[in-house]
C-alpha cells in the first residue's frame, strides 16, 4: 500500500513538472512565428517584459494584470509582487511591490517597479 502512494506521488510530481516548463498554447504560437524577433521570445521565456513587447506578448509571459489604468496616451498595467505573498504582505502591513507596465501604440515603452499600487506621474515625463 505504501508503495503505491509513493508511485502516485512521483507519477503527480513528473505530471506538474512538466506542465511547470511547457509553454501555453498562444505562447508556442508567439514563439513559432518567424516575424517576432528573437530577443522579445528570449525574453519570454525568461518571464520578462521588455520594451517593444505587445500587449498580447506580456499577457502571455505575465498573465493578466491587476488593474489598468491610462495617463493621456500612455496605458498603464499594474502587476502585483506574487498572488499569495501579496496578500500575506498587505495584511501584515509589509511593503509590496507593483511592477508597472507602460504602454504607447500597443507596445511596451517601459516597465517600472514600485512599492505603491499608482505609478509617481513624474515617472511618465
Amino acid at each position: 500500500m505504501r508503495m503505491q502512494y509513493i508511485l502516485i506521488l512521483i507519477a503527480c510530481i513528473g505530471i506538474l513538472g512538466g506542465c511547470a516548463h511547457s509553454p501555453t498554447p498562444r505562447q508556442q504560437a508567439i514563439l513559432d512565428d518567424p516575424t517576432i524577433d528573437q530577443r522579445y521570445k528570449d525574453a519570454m521565456m525568461q518571464k520578462k517584459v521588455i520594451a517593444g513587447m505587445t500587449k498580447d506578448m506580456v499577457r502571455t509571459t505575465w498573465g493578466n494584470p491587476a488593474s489598468t489604468s491610462f495617463v493621456g496616451e500612455t496605458e498603464i498595467w499594474t502587476y502585483t509582487h506574487g498572488f499569495a505573498g501579496g496578500a500575506f504582505r498587505a495584511y501584515y502591513g509589509l511593503d509590496s511591490i507593483y511592477r508597472h507596465v507602460c504602454f504607447e501604440k500597443g507596445k511596451v515603452v517601459g516597465v517600472v517597479n514600485t512599492r505603491t499600487h499608482n505609478l509617481p506621474l513624474f515617472l511618465l515625463d
